[in-house]
């Protein structure tokens, strides 16, 4: 893959440039560390000054930082004329086609090699070592086949004559889809659960953004959409925390399910206090353990549910995405909610401090990554995406001022965020609103429809899991309660 370096050096344009990136890179990345720090070093140079590095100023930056053996690299690299170094954008391509095909191919016998080399001798073979292998084989020959369908690019449509489009994707069984699955739990829209908001309808594919500020309610929102989509719907969702422990998530799940008295009306509440404290009664634990969170778990009618930590420093979009491709091996991932997506280290490369671009290219890789996903077959399997955002303190007092009404320049820190979400809320939640147990939502961008103009209110019971309770209309008395409170 010397070629590689050998032309982003000497013959960079571009297209090249991106293509190699979007296409190629995931493949190679990791094959040769000194390829990867000198294209990781372009990259960064053409970020900041859109235009590329001469060669001889790449050899003299690393000269004078003293990386000598990747100096001597580089050096010897360039002048190997048996190197080829392509000036045309396509025979480029071409090569780096030929070059992927060849490492898929090495990485697969590899790969079988290796699970061969483990099981070869059954009698030293013992059952955890055979999942074992077997598991490791399964996760790498995942990635390359995701690898492999990296350069099937889109589906599309040409609209001329009779459109015979393959594939399902013709016009009457795109809506045959809709009019089978609609009012299922293989819906083809969904909606968040609250009744004013009932137009808002989302579908695979889209981003749903939740914005705020600092313990506005965020994270409670996003529990209340994965738990729908895994309740109501029976869908599959793969929550990410980046703000919360495994263990606070994995309990709030299992207490919200426990208090849904449409499923469990005449069981006893779940108090959260009392789990915190270690003070649930023998009844309560028999409840909660053996049959609230035990069908949460092994009910066919539910989704499943993968709750997931980062447990580094810098969770990258690259790690959840190989995450979702590994957990695709167990069961199709058809919702992932991240809490929240700007926790997440911006860069690839650790080429120093991120800035509001790396952000702002982030999101949009997320999103692409929802329309973009594909299941173990290969098949295109968009995903709906959620997240949250933090919403500044300018944010929140030009909130205060405007009666307590957002704007979507709330967003601008980020300007990403508002043209990539297909669906734009926010919440509020004063300690006055906190102490009527109430949040109070707006919605200020529907990509496919219209908004709900009027902020709505939703109830919270903050001591059973912090559960949204249906709509709540004020009565007068709460009503003065806040005017009373109002501090702007």
């Amino acid at each position: 893959m010397h070629f590689i370096l050998k032309t982003l050096v000497l013959e960079p344009t571009p297209k090249k440039l991106s293509t190699y990136l979007t296409k190629f890179q995931p493949a190679f990345k990791g094959q040769n560390a000194f390829v990867d720090r000198v294209v990781n070093g372009i990259v960064d140079f053409h970020h900041s000054y859109q235009e590329f590095p001469k060669a001889q100023s790449i050899l003299d930056s690393l000269k004078s930082d003293g990386h000598n053996e990747l100096y001597e690299f580089l050096e010897e690299l360039l002048a190997d004329e048996s190197i080829s170094a392509y000036a045309d954008e396509s025979e480029f391509i071409s090569a780096l086609e030929l070059e992927r095909k060849d490492w898929l191919h090495k990485q697969a016998q590899s790969a079988i090699r290796s699970a061969w080399s483990q099981l070869k001798n059954p009698t030293e073979a013992s059952t955890a070592n055979i999942l074992k292998t077997a598991d490791a084989l399964q996760t790498k020959l995942q990635r390359l086949k995701t690898a492999c369908l990296g350069n099937e690019e889109s589906i599309s449509s040409l609209l001329f004559g009779s459109e015979d489009v393959a594939g399902g994707h013709a016009l009457p069984q795109i809506y045959g889809r809709i009019k089978e699955k609609n009012g299922t739990s293989e819906a083809v829209y969904f909606d968040l659960g609250i009744e004013k908001f009932a137009e808002a309808r989302f579908k695979d594919g889209d981003l749903v953004v939740f914005g705020g500020f600092t313990s506005h309610g965020k994270s409670i929102l996003l529990r209340h959409f994965a738990y729908r989509q895994i309740y109501h719907y029976g869908r599959n969702v793969a929550f990410f925390s980046a703000e919360m422990s495994h263990d606070a998530c994995r309990a709030y799940f299992a207490i919200m399910h426990a208090n849904n008295k449409a499923e469990y009306p005449s069981t006893p509440y779940i108090e959260f206090e009392k789990w915190r404290t270690g003070q649930l009664t023998a009844e309560e634990e028999d409840f909660l353990f053996n049959v609230a969170d035990w069908d949460l778990r092994n009910q066919a009618k539910y989704g499943t549910l993968y709750i997931d930590q980062p447990n580094k420093s810098k969770f990258r979009l690259s790690d959840l995405a190989t995450k979702l491709t590994e957990l695709e091996q167990i069961m199709p991932v058809h919702c992932v909610v991240v809490d929240y997506l700007t926790l997440l280290h911006p860069l690839e490369s650790d080429r120093g401090r991120p800035e509001r671009l790396d952000f702002n290219d982030l999101i949009k890789d997320f999103k692409n990554l929802l329309l973009a996903h594909r299941d173990v077959k290969g098949a295109a399997a968009p995903m709906l995406g959620v997240t949250a955002h933090q919403i500044s303190r300018s944010g929140l007092d030009a909130c205060l001022k405007a009666d307590r009404r957002y704007e979507i320049s709330a967003f601008s820190e980020y300007s990403e965020i508002e043209r990539s979400a297909d669906h734009l809320f926010t919440v509020l939640m004063t300690p006055d609103l906190k102490e009527l147990k109430q949040m109070r939502l707006q919605h200020l961008k529907n990509r496919d429809g219209a908004v709900v103009s009027h902020p709505i209110d939703v109830g919270i019971d903050f001591a059973r899991g912090m559960q949204l309770l249906d709509m709540q209309e004020r009565s007068h008395l709460e009503i003065q309660q806040i005017i009373q409170n109002i501090r702007i």
